[in-house]
């Protein structure tokens, strides 16, 4: 899994801030990873509802996990950049705060079906 925790390890506090084009060479593959991670997350939460959708009891989680796109995978080379280093504290606080919030969906959606075969396992 990637980690980003290194990465934004300097920032401290999050805000929130109207988007910019002040870093587009850093913003735009920020956005397209998010992008295509969300639309990873809501498929997969599709193949939850196609499980879950119309049974009693508990049925296994889908078989096959959750796929992280290459682009979310690699985004910490995005991050890893010299022109990453070069914007404002702002900017940075905020692409934190989006990866952070997209690493929480992933995570969540991970935990839960460990929890979900757990049960499964138990029963």
């Amino acid at each position: 899994m990637v980690n980003f925790g290194a990465t934004a390890s300097r920032l401290i506090t999050l805000v929130r801030e109207p988007p910019t084009l002040q870093y587009p060479q850093l913003v735009v593959p920020l956005h397209r990873a998010e992008a295509e991670l969300l639309q990873a997350l809501a498929g997969h939460l599709g193949q939850w509802e196609r499980q879950i959708r119309g049974r009693w009891g508990l049925p296994k989680p889908p078989e096959s996990e959750l796929q992280l796109p290459r682009s979310w995978q690699q985004l910490s080379q995005e991050l890893n950049n010299p022109t990453a280093n070069s914007a404002s504290l702002e900017r940075l606080k905020r692409i934190a705060s989006l990866l952070m919030l997209c690493r929480q969906a992933e995570q969540a959606i991970s935990t839960a079906e460990a929890n979900w075969a757990g049960i499964l396992a138990r029963a």
